[in-house]
C-alpha cells in the first residue's frame, strides 16, 4: 500500500472516531437537558358540562420552571390548539393547573368526544420536557353509568337495575334490525346510546340554550346520541330512540359521500319511527289545503326557524320519504343510500343515477301526487306551449355596404405593409450592429408566480348539521364539525327549533 493512502486512511479513521465523540458528548449533553425537569404526577377532571381540569407536577433539578403548555385537540381529527399555562411563582417544584370552560356554545363538549393533550415544561436555562400524548373520553359524570354491549352497540343507563338495561338492549337489538332493514346496512363502527331517566338529567347533557321542547339528541360525527326513557314502556322508545338511531346508521353509511340534503336525512329518521304523533299528519294536511308546502331546496340546508315551519319540515320530509320508498321500492332506496357514499357524485346525481330523476323533478311527482300543482323547472320551457313558428324579418337595403368592404380591406393591407417596413428596418439596424463589439446579455434571475392560488387542503368529507348550533367552533377555529340532529317530540307552541 503506498505510504499516502496509508495516511489517509489513518486520517479518516481518526476523524471518523472524533465525530463519533462528539456525538456521544452531545448525547448525553441533551439527555442532561431532558432529564432536568421530571414529571412526579399529572391528572384531569371533568366536571360535566361545566368543565374540564388538567394537573401536572413537576421538579427541575437545574432551575427554576418559568413556562407551561397544555397542547388540547378535541376529537382525533381536531386541530391542535395550545393554551398558556399560568407559572404563578417560578420554582424547581411546581404544581400548575388549568380548567377548560365548556360551558358555552363555542366551547360545548358533548358526552362521547376524545380530548387529546400533551404538557410541554421548560425552565430558566433552556431545558424542556415534552410529556407523551395522553387522551380520554368525555362522558357525563353527573351518573354512575351501566353499560351493556351487543355487537357494536353499547348502551348506558343509571339508577336502574340491570334487568332495565337488558330489557333496553332488546328494544334497541330490535330496531336497529329494522332500520337495517330499511337502509339496507347496519352500523359499521362502534355507536353509544344514552338513556336519561328524566327529561331534567337529559336537558342538562345539552348545549347551552337549547329549547326545552327537544326530546332526543344526536351526534353523528361522535357515533352516540341520547334519549330520555323513564321505562322500558315509555313512548320514547318507539319515537326518539329509532330516529336518533337512524341518524348515527345512515350517516355512518354516507360517511364518505359529499352531502345528504336535510330532508332526506330527518325524513329518512321520522319515516324509521314506529310511533308518529297525529299532529304531524294535520299540519300537512294543513299545508295543503292552503296550497303552502315548503319547497325542499329550502330546506336542504337547515330547517325554518319558526316553530310551526320547522314542524312542517319535518312532516313534509317523512311524507317524500315514505313516498320514495312506496313508488320506487326498497332495493332503489338501498341502491340510493348506498351512491350517496360515493364522494365524487351529489345527491342530484345519486337521485338521477338511482331513479331516473333529479330532484325538482322528485317534487313535482310527489307534489302532483297529492293534487299539488308542480313547481315551474327553469330548465325546460312551460308544458302546453305552442310550436315556435319561423321569424320572418324583412332585411332593408343597405346602402353602406360597399364602405364597410373597403374599409375592410383597408384594414388588412396596412397592417401587411406596416410589417413589411419594420422588418427591412430591422435588417438594416443588424447590419450596423454587426460592426460593433459585443456587449455581454444580462442575467436575470427569474421569480416563478403561480398562475392562481391553490385551493385550499379540503376539511374532509363533512355532512352540514341541519341546525347551526350542531357545529362548534372552539376560539374562532375550525375545530370541530359535528353534526347535531334534534327530534321534536311534540310540536312546539312558541318556541323555534334550534339554529
Amino acid at each position: 500500500m503506498p505510504r499516502w493512502l496509508n495516511h489517509l486512511l489513518h486520517y479518516t479513521v481518526f476523524c471518523f472516531l472524533c465525530c463519533m465523540l462528539l456525538l456521544h458528548i452531545f448525547a448525553i449533553r441533551a439527555s442532561a437537558y431532558s432529564d432536568a425537569i421530571t414529571v412526579t404526577s399529572q391528572n384531569h377532571a371533568i366536571a360535566f358540562p361545566n368543565s374540564i381540569s388538567f394537573q401536572i407536577s413537576a421538579t427541575d433539578s437545574s432551575s427554576n420552571i418559568i413556562n407551561a403548555t397544555l397542547s388540547l385537540k378535541f376529537g382525533e381529527n381536531g386541530l391542535l390548539q395550545q393554551r398558556s399555562v399560568p407559572v404563578p411563582t417560578p420554582s424547581q417544584d411546581v404544581t400548575l393547573h388549568w380548567q377548560e370552560d365548556t360551558t358555552k356554545n363555542t366551547s360545548f363538549t358533548p358526552t362521547g368526544t376524545n380530548i387529546y393533550y400533551t404538557w410541554k415544561l421548560q425552565d430558566t436555562v433552556g431545558n424542556s420536557y415534552v410529556d407523551t400524548q395522553r387522551s380520554f373520553m368525555v362522558i357525563d359524570n353527573r351518573f354512575s353509568w351501566q353499560h351493556l354491549n351487543e355487537g357494536l352497540l353499547q348502551i348506558n343507563w343509571y339508577k336502574r337495575p340491570p334487568a332495565f338495561g337488558q330489557a333496553m338492549l332488546e328494544q334497541v337489538s330490535t330496531s336497529m334490525s329494522r332500520i337495517k332493514a330499511k337502509l339496507g346496512a347496519g352500523l359499521t363502527h362502534p355507536a353509544t346510546l344514552w338513556v336519561y331517566q328524566s327529561i331534567g338529567d337529559f336537558h342538562g347533557s345539552l348545549p347551552p340554550d337549547t329549547y326545552e321542547w327537544v326530546g332526543g339528541i344526536a351526534f353523528p360525527d361522535l357515533n352516540t346520541a341520547s334519549i330520555v326513557a323513564e321505562d322500558v314502556a315509555s313512548d320514547t322508545l318507539v319515537r326518539d330512540m329509532p330516529h336518533e338511531l337512524t341518524h348515527i346508521v345512515f350517516h355512518q353509511l354516507i360517511s364518505n359521500g359529499i352531502y345528504a340534503p336535510v330532508w332526506f336525512d330527518e325524513g329518512l329518521a321520522v319515516y324509521n319511527q314506529l310511533y308518529h304523533e297525529p299532529g304531524m299528519a294535520l299540519r300537512l294536511k294543513k299545508a295543503l289545503q292552503a296550497h303552502t308546502l315548503l319547497r325542499f331546496n329550502e330546506i336542504a340546508l337547515n330547517f325554518p326557524a319558526d316553530a310551526d315551519q320547522a314542524y312542517l319540515a319535518y312532516t313534509e320530509s317523512w311524507n317524500l320519504i315514505d313516498y320514495m320508498y312506496s313508488t320506487f321500492g326498497t332495493a332503489k332506496m338501498f341502491m340510493l343510500i348506498k351512491n350517496m357514499n360515493n364522494p365524487k357524485v351529489d345527491f342530484n346525481s345519486d337521485l338521477d343515477q338511482t331513479i331516473g330523476m333529479d330532484q325538482i323533478h322528485l317534487e313535482n311527482q310527489w307534489r302532483m301526487h297529492l293534487n299539488q300543482s308542480p313547481i315551474a323547472d327553469p330548465n325546460q320551457t312551460k308544458l302546453g306551449s305552442t310550436q315556435s313558428q319561423p321569424l320572418q324579418v324583412d332585411m332593408p337595403t343597405d346602402n353602406t355596404l360597399p364602405f364597410i368592404f373597403l374599409l375592410g380591406l383597408l384594414m388588412v393591407v396596412l397592417p401587411i405593409v406596416g410589417l413589411a417596413v419594420v422588418f427591412v428596418g430591422q435588417r438594416k439596424r443588424r447590419v450596423l450592429a454587426s460592426a460593433l463589439p459585443q456587449t455581454p446579455r444580462p442575467v436575470h434571475n427569474g421569480m416563478i408566480y403561480p398562475v392562481s392560488s391553490p385551493p385550499p387542503p379540503p376539511l374532509g368529507n363533512s355532512h352540514p348539521p341541519p341546525y347551526q348550533n350542531g357545529m362548534w367552533l372552539r376560539d374562532g377555529t375550525q375545530q370541530l364539525s359535528r353534526s347535531m340532529q334534534e327530534y321534536l317530540p311534540q310540536r312546539p307552541q312558541q318556541q323555534a327549533p334550534q339554529e
